[in-house]
């Protein structure tokens, strides 16, 4: 859990770095054309409204009740404004840092279907942030800034900056998305391994003993 807790925090001030020297690249740095202006004040937004369109989309389809509705939706329109800027990294940090999950010992069903679901959100919106965040934002800033600093001529200090910067944040988000991908496939083979070899229930002095197979949620 701290781990995880740690890599949302980094991977947030990494966005939080990237986010001010591309604002400073556009302050300082003269374009070759309007269109690169603008292609890059669109790339900084683009993540964070890709985000929520696909998100409030799943939230119209998968919830039923109106409260849970709203809250979802207010919670969507949160990551619409700090994922940009990193604040989410330091929301998902404290979360995940008060957050108490069951002991591998309970046998509370409740409890276990309520962490799964909330660890399956985390997960949920992780990812799509993670994809947007390097095909909306990382990768077509920086082909901008390339491209407008040859034709330009604007290769100063603040543009290796802006470069190297999204060069971090790229390489951090790549591998933190690769990660995540090649744990879910370890244990959702695990998962299935212990389905076929683990009996649904044993009886043991008289009493039944259920076995939920896989329920501790190991992306955290």
């Amino acid at each position: 859990m701290l781990s995880k807790a740690i890599e949302f925090l980094i991977l947030g001030l990494l966005r939080a770095f990237d986010l001010i020297t591309d604002i400073a690249y556009l302050k300082l740095s003269n374009f070759y054309n309007i269109y690169l202006y603008y292609g890059s004040i669109a790339c900084l937004f683009a993540p964070s409204i890709i985000i929520t369109i696909s998100n409030f989309l799943t939230c119209c389809y998968s919830v039923r009740k109106l409260s849970d509705f709203c809250s979802q939706l207010l919670y969507y329109f949160f990551i619409l404004f700090c994922y940009p800027s990193g604040l989410s990294g330091v929301f998902y940090f404290f979360v995940l840092i008060c957050y108490t999950a069951p002991s591998k010992d309970t046998k509370d069903i409740e409890a276990i279907k309520k962490h799964k679901e909330k660890m399956h959100s985390i997960k949920y919106i992780d990812k799509i942030c993670k994809i947007s965040e390097l095909i909306f934002k990382c990768i077509p800033q920086m082909m901008i800034q390339i491209y407008n600093n040859e034709y330009a001529n604007a290769w100063t200090a603040i543009a290796y900056l802006s470069i190297v910067a999204s060069i971090l944040s790229s390489l951090s988000t790549f591998f933190s998305f690769c990660s995540m991908i090649d744990k879910e496939i370890k244990y959702e083979n695990e998962d299935i391994t212990a389905l076929k070899i683990q009996p649904m229930k044993q009886v043991s002095n008289g009493q039944e003993e259920f076995y939920q197979s896989g329920f501790v949620d190991d992306y955290v």
